[in-house]
């Protein structure tokens, strides 16, 4: 779905006015400004400088952003001289893992790279730049905080890209941060101007909004009396001044195993009340159609559910993934769950595609679900073998025959995007012995989630021919083997096999 397209002159001027204008439409579109601003600085970026650097010249730029499932699409094309060098400039943008690559091409790949999660150029007359951004995945949030404006600034260079960074100069600044926005780990020097950089993890923890971030601290103090006063305030880790990216980011990473950690255990408590609200198992059989599935929680737990609902000439599951991970996304998944069984107590005739336009037209005009973001496919099983299917921006199907897996590309747009979004039904008739592979992303997100293909090890586990008999203890295996007993990512596997029908 084209939610904006604009073809302008190759001017700054003409580029100012496509940003706007860019700017105006997704703010019609219910997602996170952070989202909402890097689509707007990687299309005004990459158009400032075909017009400053393009030889020669370009004389018209066009922006599409497209709305595909899950994720938006930018496409910038205009007819100017090709950036030859594009390929070797993203690599480089990306191992400096946040720094602002201009160069000599002025070119801003870091700025690019670090607003986009895939980029591809196709050098032209036209030239092509496509990129695209998932519109449900939060990366951790590193809040830094430094009164001096230079260091915060390297600091940032330091963490952007992998992380979402924020700052602040002060500690009321970030203690008024922290009780607004979630923060995943703080880091802080210990002299911040003329205040007390080690009451920070004291105040944050009085704040019962979000659980409490992990902190690294900083200081040009000497060594040991720094360290004990850091570590005895209530941080994870102290690094000496003058601090390298490496040192910073290795104590970020850490930092955020142990904010991690803290979420499990209140994940575990509070899954341990609330799952036999929170997601069903589908039943083994369905009319002419076996059943099997098997899934696994992160390591921080998450989001994914499966609801069910019998009926006398269908089947009807429906298989979400909230985004997310930790209480938050065990939160949002028990209220999309009690929405769906609603809708589906409500609507029993309705198709999938009616059902998920009623279930987004719910998500649009409530505003508890203004802040949560889910994926969902619904699909009805039928007699003789026949599948109805709908997705609001989930990872498609795939049909497995004996030929091969084959994308079956259901795709709509992502619940609560876009008001008034049509979902399509579509319809796949199971022959004997045929498969039908339902998944969350957490399978391979970089691939799936992006509308690619199944991963192989995954494709071989569903193709195997005890299958059925092993309750898919294959699958199981395989994903331990591939993805580890505690998954980055919640995953979540349904498989149909058609079963021979009787004769007429």
């Amino acid at each position: 779905m084209i939610v904006f397209a604009e073809k302008a002159p190759a001017t700054l001027a003409g580029v100012s006015f496509m940003r706007e204008g860019l700017s105006r439409r997704l703010e019609d579109l219910r997602i996170s400004a952070a989202i909402r601003d890097d689509i707007v600085l990687a299309a005004a970026e990459a158009g400032n400088n075909i017009v400053l650097h393009g030889r020669p010249i370009a004389g018209s730029i066009e922006v599409t952003l497209r709305l595909e499932g899950a994720r938006l699409l930018l496409e910038v094309i205009d007819d100017g001289g090709p950036f030859t060098g594009f390929a070797e400039r993203l690599a480089a943008a990306r191992v400096a893992s946040g720094a602002m690559d201009f160069g000599e091409s002025g070119r801003g790949m870091g700025l690019i790279a670090n607003a986009l999660e895939g980029i591809a150029y196709a050098p032209g007359r036209p030239n092509r730049l496509t990129g695209w951004r998932r519109l449900y995945a939060r990366r951790p949030r590193i809040l830094i905080v430094e009164d001096d404006e230079a260091q915060r600034e390297m600091y940032a260079a330091f963490l952007s890209g992998e992380w979402d960074v924020v700052t602040a100069g002060s500690v009321e600044e970030a203690r008024v941060v922290a009780a607004s926005i979630a923060c995943d780990v703080i880091v802080s020097d210990l002299h911040v101007g003329k205040e007390d950089g080690a009451t920070l993890p004291e105040l944050i923890e009085a704040d019962e909004q979000h659980i409490a971030p992990a902190f690294v601290s900083l200081s040009a103090d000497e060594e040991t009396a720094a360290r004990r006063r850091a570590l005895g305030s209530g941080s994870e880790f102290f690094l000496r001044k003058p601090v390298t990216g490496a040192a910073l980011r290795e104590s970020v990473t850490l930092a955020l195993q142990r904010h991690s950690a803290r979420e499990v255990r209140l994940a575990h408590r509070f899954t341990r009340h609330v799952d036999l609200l929170w997601s069903s198992t589908p039943p083994s059989r369905a009319f002419d159609v076996d059943i099997v599935s098997c899934n696994c929680t992160a390591s921080a737990g998450g989001g994914d559910i499966i609801v069910q609902h019998p009926g006398a000439s269908r089947t009807r599951i429906a298989l979400a993934d909230v985004m997310g991970h930790g209480l938050g996304a065990k939160a949002w998944s028990i209220a999309f769950a009690a929405a769906l069984r609603a809708l589906l107590h409500q609507q029993p005739g309705t198709s999938p595609g009616e059902l998920l336009y009623a279930l987004n037209d719910l998500v649009c005009r409530d505003e508890a679900f203004s802040a949560a973001l889910a994926t969902i496919i619904v699909f009805d099983i039928r007699p003789e073998g026949r599948v109805e299917y709908a997705s609001a921006g989930h990872p498609a199907p795939f049909h497995l025959r004996a030929a091969g897996a084959s994308d079956c590309g259901a795709c709509g747009p992502l619940l609560g995007v876009l008001e008034g979004a049509a979902y399509e039904t579509q319809t796949t008739i199971l022959g004997d012995g045929e498969r039908l592979i339902f998944t969350t992303d957490g399978v391979d997100a970089a691939d799936v989630a992006a509308g690619g293909p199944l991963p192989q090890w995954l494709l071989d586990a569903c193709a195997a021919s005890d299958l059925f008999e092993t309750g898919a203890r294959g699958i199981s295996v395989a994903a331990t083997a591939e993805l580890g007993a505690q998954p980055a990512d919640d995953w979540t596997v349904i498989v149909l096999e058609g079963k021979p029908r009787a004769a007429a």
